[in-house]
C-alpha cells in the first residue's frame, strides 16, 4: 500500500516505476497463490469457512479415493458421517483442480530457479532440485497406492471384472495417445501466380495512349504491348538539344576565335567551360532519351499476355480527389491514365503460359518444420468454395520471407499480419517460409492475384505428438 501511495505522487522515474513493479508482483502474487482457493493459503481457509466444511482438502481427497475405488476397483463406499453428502462430485473434481495446480506452481518454480542458476553456471542445482520434486511429486502417489493395496483383505474386495476393465481402458488410453498416429494438416494463406512468367513493369511515368496487345494475346519478343507519352519528358528532351546546338555552335565560334592571336586566351578559357557545358548537357539528353525508349513497353519473350490482379474502384472521401484506374491497366477504359513506376502497381502485364499456375505458400514458422515436398495440398480460393484444385509441395524455402505477397499482407484487406516496408512493400509481422505448388488449369478457370488457403496434409502424428509440440511451442522451459 505505501508503495501504492509512492507511485501515485512522483514522477516517471526509477523510484517511480520500482514502486509500479512492487505493486505489480504483490497483485498478483496475491492473487495466484493468497487468494486462490486450491492451495492452502487465505482463499483456501475462506473458502472453507464459507462452505462450513473445515478440512476441506482431506475431505474432497477422501471423496476422490472412495469414488474411484467404486468406479475402477468395485470397491463399497463404507458409511462416513464426517463427509459431505451433497455435490461430492464438486469435491472430487476440486482435489484433481488442486492436483493440478500444484504441477503448474511447481514447475514455475522450477523455471524461476533454473533461470536465476544459470548466468553464474550452476544451472545443475537448478535441475537437481526440479528432479527431486518430480520425484516426489511421482513418489508419493505411488507410495499411496502400495500401502492401499498393502491392507490385509484389501484384494479379497476388489471386483477383478472391473479392475481388468480399468486396466483395459488405461492400456486403450494410453496407446491412443502414444501409439496411433493421427492425420495432421496444417493450413496457410496463398496467392496465385503465373508459373514461370516474364514480368512487365512500367520503367517510366507516362499516360497510355495505345494498347499493342491485349490480355489472352499471343506476342513475339520485341512486339509492342503499350506505349506511353509524356508531355513533359519530350519537353525536356527538346529543350535540351536546342541547349546542344547552342553549346555546339559556341564551341566551333570560340574554336575560330582561339586562332586570333588577340582573343586568343578569353576564347580559349570560355571553351574550356562551353566544353563541359557541352558534355554536361549530352549526358542528360542521353538519360531523358532512355526514359523515352521506356515509354515503349515491349514483350520480353514469347508467350501469352497475362494481366495482373485486378484494381478495384476505390471510393474517393472528395469529390475533387481525382480518381485512378481500376481494372487492370491493359483494359481499354484505362486509355489515357497514367501509370507510374513506383509503388504496387507498377506490374503492367506477365508473359507466359496461361495454363500453368504456382500457388505461393506463405508458411509460419511453428509450422514449417513439418512441411516438406511432395506432401499433398488442397487449395480452396475465396472467390470459389466450390472449387478444390488438389496438388502437392514443389519446393519449399529454406530462408525467411522478406516480401509478403500484396494481396494477402493485412495492409490490403488479406489474411497475412504484415507491416509496411519504407520502400511501400510489406513484410510479415511473423517470421514465415515460402512454399510453392504447381497447378495446371486446362480450362482456363484460374486468374492472376487469386487467393485462398491451403490446407497441407503433413507426417501423421500421434496426440501425445501434438502435445508436446504444443506445450513446447507455448511455453519455453528450457531445463
Amino acid at each position: 500500500s505505501i508503495c501504492t501511495f509512492v507511485w501515485w505522487f512522483t514522477e516517471p522515474g526509477p523510484l517511480h516505476y520500482f514502486c509500479l513493479n512492487v505493486m505489480f508482483v504483490s497483485s498478483v502474487s496475491t492473487i495466484m497463490f493468497n487468494a486462490n482457493p486450491l492451495l492452502r493459503y487465505d482463499g483456501y481457509y475462506i473458502l472453507s469457512d464459507v462452505l462450513e466444511i473445515p478440512n476441506l482438502r482431506q475431505k474432497s481427497n477422501a471423496i476422490l479415493h472412495r469414488k474411484l475405488g467404486k468406479w475402477c476397483l468395485g470397491l463399497e463406499e463404507q458409511e462416513d458421517p464426517f463427509l459431505p453428502k451433497r455435490h461430492q462430485t464438486l469435491f472430487a473434481l476440486y482435489t484433481v483442480a488442486s492436483f493440478l495446480y500444484r504441477w503448474v506452481v511447481l514447475f514455475s518454480i522450477l523455471y524461476f530457479l533454473n533461470k536465476v542458476f544459470e548466468p553464474y553456471g550452476l544451472k545443475v542445482i537448478g535441475q537437481i532440485i526440479a528432479l527431486a520434486s518430480i520425484w516426489g511429486m511421482f513418489f508419493m502417489p505411488a507410495q499411496a497406492v502400495w500401502k492401499f493395496f498393502r491392507v490385509p483383505g484389501r484384494w479379497s474386495k476388489v471386483k477383478r471384472w472391473r479392475l481388468y476393465t480399468t486396466i483395459a481402458v488405461v492400456g486403450v488410453v494410453l496407446t491412443a495417445l502414444f501409439m496411433i498416429p493421427l492425420p495432421s494438416r496444417v493450413w496457410a494463406p496463398f496467392e496465385l501466380q503465373p508459373h514461370g512468367a516474364a514480368s512487365v513493369y512500367v520503367e517510366a511515368p507516362g499516360r497510355l495512349v495505345e494498347l499493342g496487345a491485349r490480355p489472352g494475346d499471343q506476342v513475339k519478343q520485341g512486339q509492342l504491348i503499350a506505349q506511353l507519352q509524356n508531355f513533359e519528358l519530350e519537353m525536356e528532351i527538346a529543350r535540351l538539344k536546342g541547349e546542344l546546338e547552342s553549346y555546339e555552335a559556341q564551341v566551333d565560334s570560340l574554336t575560330n576565335l582561339r586562332l586570333a592571336a588577340s582573343r586568343a586566351m578569353q576564347a580559349s578559357s570560355q571553351l574550356d567551360y562551353v566544353k563541359e557545358r557541352l558534355q554536361s548537357t549530352r549526358k542528360q539528353l542521353a538519360k531523358q532519351q532512355e526514359d523515352l525508349a521506356r515509354l515503349r513497353i515491349v514483350a520480353p519473350r514469347d508467350g501469352t499476355v497475362i494481366p495482373p490482379a485486378r484494381v478495384p474502384q476505390r471510393a474517393t472521401a472528395d469529390s475533387v480527389e481525382l480518381e485512378t484506374w481500376t481494372g487492370t491497366p491493359l483494359d481499354p477504359q484505362n486509355l489515357g491514365a497514367t501509370l507510374t513506376p513506383e509503388g504496387p502497381q507498377n506490374l503492367l502485364c506477365q508473359i507466359g503460359d496461361p495454363n500453368q499456375w504456382d500457388a505461393v505458400l506463405v508458411i509460419d514458422q511453428d509450422d514449417v518444420d513439418l512441411v516438406q515436398e511432395g506432401q499433398q495440398v488442397r487449395l480452396m480460393f475465396e472467390q470459389s468454395a466450390y472449387h478444390v484444385f488438389v496438388s502437392t509441395i514443389a519446393n519449399r524455402a529454406t530462408e525467411p520471407l522478406e516480401t509478403a505477397p500484396a494481396r494477402l499482407a493485412s495492409t490490403n484487406g488479406g489474411p497475412l499480419a504484415a507491416q509496411p516496408n519504407p520502400d511501400g512493400t510489406t513484410r510479415p509481422l511473423n517470421t514465415s517460409y515460402q512454399a510453392t505448388v504447381r497447378l495446371s488449369d486446362p480450362h482456363g478457370l484460374l486468374r492472376n492475384g487469386l487467393i485462398g488457403r491451403a490446407r497441407i496434409s503433413t507426417r501423421p502424428r500421434t496426440l501425445a505428438e501434438r502435445l508436446y509440440r504444443y506445450l513446447s511451442r507455448t511455453f519455453n522451459f528450457d531445463l
